[in-house]
């Protein structure tokens, strides 16, 4: 789990600063952080980028944004809810409140 962590964060700070560029229109797009992929902890991980004041572009190859959570498989996850913290658990309750 671990090794898992500390992957996913070099490849983070591995991306930082790093400048896109749109090939149909030569159009560049610069952002502190690009994150790809389209799943929930993309989406997730662009929240808290946000939150600590910086810009962060999503890259995704997928037609959707949010993974499985956007399919509503979500509910998978609920069998410990004690388990589901952070910003997973802060949408859970914002989507139950609507």
């Amino acid at each position: 789990m671990r090794k898992s962590i500390y992957l996913s964060l070099i490849v983070i700070l591995g991306l930082t600063f790093i400048t896109c560029q749109n090939q149909s229109s030569n159009t560049a797009f610069k952002a502190d952080v690009i994150i790809y992929g389209g799943t929930s902890a993309a989406v997730t991980a662009a929240v808290q980028v946000h939150r600590m004041g910086r810009t962060a572009i999503i890259v995704s190859p997928d037609r959707h944004l949010g993974g499985m959570t956007s399919s509503g498989l979500g509910f998978t996850d609920t069998g410990n809810k004690e388990v589901i913290g952070g910003l997973a658990r802060e949408f859970y309750q914002l989507l139950y409140q609507h």
